[in-house]
């Protein structure tokens, strides 16, 4: 979850976007640290996704360079550490050997985006990308990377600027009323200085947004952008109503665009019968007219009504030809009897289930140790066999207290 705040300064708005997680002095090994910082005047749609974008793309940072930064960042801060603990077992007169001095335990990173308490000076000052400032804050919050974001309007327009570190980064004018390709453009750039030559952005566009798998596991997603490790890939793709479909793609940019064409899956004719007969019929929320649906897709779902009657809801997840419903009279619908008859069932159930079990044991324990345990196993079954015939009773007792209220 990234959390946000805001603090104004005139008529500006500085927005901190962040997560931080505390975390022990041991395991600095795992977190690269971003912070953002946005000064913006107006509503631009890829600043205010910004947050997202950088936690899609530096989840998991590859990138060699970045990670040995990094690395050399924490070891320095391990170092310090140890430095400090020997001078207080000096101070309080301790061995200094006892003294532990840690190490990294792997060079994997992941991306964390900090949040900055800061003072309306300090915003100031790093909004205009001062340079003391921004060592000041890189220091003191053992940050690996900045961003700070501008945003400044002239009429309908507003002009984006984007700097890392204090370097400019992206610069961009945004309307309403014009096509960008910002988002893209921000994110391709992302992937492949977190991701190093290890990745690529992908964008899918097809007929359907299904759930995309790569090489059997789930892809790494942001809306219609996807993370693929570069080379061949065996991409899956998977919908509701749609049959699915599998690809290969060699991956070989630093943006790939893939399009699909998922085949929707028809059945034949639904024929739905009700009691009483009613022609309030909705099929994936759309009415019926005929008491017939001519092609249905599945999984689908039907909402039947009359008035006077409870409302039925129906769901199938296999093609079905008909259905027949039964609507219950709104003076016969009990919930509680409902529940009550509900409750016999599984407690039946349970009841048959855990005798029927126990004679099974007693025949195992019997065999094992020789002991004569006949007439106990004989009874478990019994009282087995009476509840199953209790289960089946309260089944139907369910089913007749939903369907007509009895």
């Amino acid at each position: 979850m990234i959390l946000s705040r805001a603090i104004f300064i005139g008529r500006k708005r500085i927005s901190f976007l962040a997560l931080l997680l505390f975390i022990a002095l041991s395991s600095y090994a795992s977190e690269y640290r971003i912070a953002v910082v946005i000064d913006a005047e107006s509503s631009v749609p890829y600043v205010e996704n910004f947050e997202s974008y950088l936690e899609f793309s530096s989840r998991v940072v590859m990138n060699d360079s970045l990670s040995d930064a990094a690395k050399k960042r924490d070891e320095e801060l391990l170092e310090i550490e140890y430095e400090k603990a020997v001078a207080r077992a000096y101070r309080e007169e301790r061995d200094v050997s006892s003294v532990r001095r840690e190490s990294l335990a792997s060079s994997t990173y992941k991306g964390e985006i900090v949040n900055l308490e800061l003072s309306d000076e300090d915003s100031s000052f790093l909004l205009a990308c001062d340079e003391a400032a921004l060592s000041y804050v890189f220091r003191t919050n053992n940050l690996d990377e900045l961003y700070l974001i501008r945003v400044r309007d002239d009429d309908s327009l507003s002009f984006v600027e984007i700097f890392l570190n204090g370097e400019p980064l992206f610069r961009f004018i945004y309307s309403e009323y014009v096509e960008s390709d910002a988002e893209s453009e921000i994110l391709r750039y992302m992937v492949l200085r977190y991701r190093g030559g290890h990745s690529a952005l992908a964008r899918i566009s097809g007929n359907t947004m299904p759930s995309v798998s790569v090489d059997g596991s789930d892809a790494e997603r942001f809306n219609s952008y996807l993370i693929l490790p570069m080379g061949l890939r065996h991409l899956e793709f998977r919908s509701p109503s749609y049959l699915p479909l599998e690809m290969d793609v060699m991956v070989d940019s630093s943006l790939e665009e893939i399009s699909y064409e998922m085949e929707e899956v028809r059945t034949l004719p639904l024929f739905i019968s009700t009691i009483p007969y009613t022609d309030e019929i909705y099929y994936q929320g759309e009415r019926v007219y005929g008491s017939y649906v001519s092609e249905t897709t599945y999984p689908f779902s039907l909402i039947v009504s009359r008035e006077g009657f409870e409302p039925r809801s129906l769901q199938s997840d296999i093609g079905e030809h008909s259905i027949v419903t039964t609507l219950l009279a709104t003076e016969l619908h009990d919930p509680e009897r409902v529940e009550v008859k509900k409750g016999e069932f599984y407690t039946h159930l349970l009841i048959t289930l855990l005798t029927y079990g126990s004679s099974i044991a007693i025949d195992v324990v019997s065999d094992i140790y020789d002991f004569d345990l006949a007439p106990v196993s004989v009874l478990a079954k019994g009282v087995s066999v009476v509840e199953l015939i209790r289960t089946l009773t309260a089944l139907f007792e369910y089913r007749d207290a939903i369907n007509y209220g009895i």
